[in-house]
This record gives C-alpha cells, sequence and structure tokens, in this order.
C-alpha cells in the first residue's frame, strides 16, 4: 500500500505543503506518473482516497507591520500638494471659477492667470498621482523588509491609505478642502494594476460625452460602472496587466471597490451642487 510523505517549506511568503506519494515495492500495481504533480504513483484505489496536490496557505503579515503601511500610506497621501501651490500663486483655491470675471479683466492677463493656473492644476495632478504610486512601492518594501511576507495586503493598505490621507487630510487640515483622490487613485491603480484606470476612463468619457457634459458626470459614472465591469471581468484579463502579487483575484476586485466608493463619496457634494443649480435655473 503507497503511502504520503508530507514536506512543507516557506519560500516567498508562503507556506507550501505538499502532499507526495512514493513507490510502495510490494504491490504489483504498475507505477505511473500521477497528472497533477508528476509524483510517482502505484495504486489506484489509494489515488481515490488522497489526493496528490500541492496546498498554498498566504503567509500572515504581523500586525505592526500592517499598521506602519497604514501610517506611511496615510502620511503621504497627506502631502497637500493643491494647498502649497496656491499659497505660492497667492490663491485660496485652484478652480476656474474663483478667476476675477468683471469685464475689466477680459484681458491677456486673465488669459495668461488661466493658462498659468491649468499648468499649476496638470502639476498638481501629477504630484497627486505620484504620491499614490509611491506609496504602493513603500508598500511592497515595507511587506517584504519589515512583514518578511511577499502579499498584496502590503501595497493594498498603503494604497488605500494614502487615499484616505488625501481626501481625509488631518494633518494638515486646511488642506481638507482640495482632495477628491482621483489622481491618487490613478497612481494607486498604476503601480498595481492599470486595468481599472482604462476601464475608468473609458467609463469617464461615456458619461460625459453620452449622458451629460459635466466632469463630475464622468466621474461618477467611472466611479459606478469600474468596480462592476472590474467584477465580471475575466480573471485571466486581470492578471495579464497585474503588476503585484496577488495569489487569488477577489481582494483585488475588492481594492477596487473600495478605492471607487471613496471616489464616489468625494464627489457627491459636486454633484449635489450642480442639480440644485439645475432646479433653482427658471425654464425657458
Amino acid at each position: 500500500m503507497p503511502h504520503c510523505a508530507d514536506s512543507c517549506c516557506y519560500t516567498n511568503g508562503k507556506i507550501s505543503t505538499t502532499v507526495r506519494f512514493t513507490d510502495n515495492p510490494a504491490t504489483d500495481n504498475p507505477v505511473t506518473d500521477n497528472p497533477i504533480t508528476g509524483n510517482r504513483i502505484t495504486n489506484s484505489r489509494f489515488i481515490n482516497n488522497c489526493i496528490c496536490s500541492t496546498i498554498h496557505y498566504q503567509a500572515f503579515m504581523p500586525i505592526g507591520a500592517q499598521l506602519l503601511c497604514m501610517i506611511f500610506g496615510y502620511v503621504i497621501g497627506s502631502f497637500p500638494t493643491a494647498h502649497i501651490l496656491a499659497r505660492l500663486m497667492g490663491r485660496t483655491q485652484l478652480e476656474e471659477s474663483t478667476l476675477d470675471t468683471t469685464p475689466h479683466t477680459a484681458t491677456i492677463q486673465r488669459i495668461w492667470e488661466q493658462q498659468k493656473l491649468l499648468q499649476t492644476q496638470a502639476l498638481v495632478a501629477f504630484i497627486d498621482t505620484a504620491k499614490g504610486f509611491f506609496a504602493v512601492k513603500i508598500g511592497i518594501m515595507l511587506g517584504t523588509s519589515v512583514g518578511g511576507v511577499d502579499t498584496f495586503i502590503a501595497p493594498a493598505l498603503t494604497g488605500f491609505f494614502a487615499v484616505l490621507g488625501h481626501n481625509y487630510n488631518m494633518i494638515f487640515r486646511r488642506a481638507q478642502s482640495y482632495g477628491r483622490g482621483l489622481s491618487v487613485v490613478a497612481g494607486v491603480m498604476l503601480a498595481v494594476n492599470i486595468l481599472p484606470a482604462v476601464i475608468f476612463a473609458l467609463c469617464w468619457l461615456t458619461g460625459y460625452f453620452v449622458i451629460r457634459r459635466s466632469v463630475y458626470v464622468g466621474v461618477m459614472t467611472g466611479a459606478l460602472a469600474t468596480p462592476v465591469l472590474m467584477y465580471t471581468a475575466p480573471e485571466q484579463l486581470s492578471r495579464v496587466f497585474m503588476q503585484v502579487r496577488c495569489d487569488a483575484i477577489a481582494p483585488f476586485t475588492f481594492f477596487v471597490f473600495i478605492l471607487a466608493l471613496q471616489v464616489f463619496v468625494r464627489h457627491l457634494e459636486p454633484i449635489r451642487t450642480m442639480f440644485d443649480q439645475d432646479e433653482s435655473t427658471p425654464d425657458e
């Protein structure tokens, strides 16, 4: 009668327990190769009762390392990019609606101010995207160096808390009104998996050109549709663009959902303001 010999090893942040069959010289049954593992087996009745396989267990990341990922992510996300650049321009906000629109300012000076404002907004978007990108990279390093494991938990924690720190800045309270999280989420997705960012962009274009010519409508369309489309997308497609280690696709899908939820919540206020303005506008 053949018997199982178990072996256990710890590699790359995962505990692998391998069940293998050994040959039994006392049996007359022919020796064949198991199609699952390639190990040689001898008794067909024993095969029915014991499936030869390799079982992987995701190593647990220490609580201290998880807390460190949360702290680093939140601090990175709390960097008040828009607040600092607005102060350097001598402004309180980086929105075009705050420009002086009186008739005597419709000159080259106002056009120059608009161009300077657009350039500053682009710079803010770039820096905020970099915040999300480097937060994920730092999470990967913290997971391997401090936590001792290569797991999806570390970059997911730093990425999520980077967005959280950007949207709800408790370190620089004066900068709370600036963040809506879209650029930081884009940076996180660039470092984790670019597929949700591409889907979001397509949904944004659909909402903007099909539903209503409003940036906020496009954002809300993307925030609502992206998690659903990622949930229904083939797993192989998601894995093609995966930049970090992710053994199961379900945690990544949930990660996309909670990031989209943050974007959705932060854009409720401008959407509500837009609808209030529509209701206050008299019909012609």
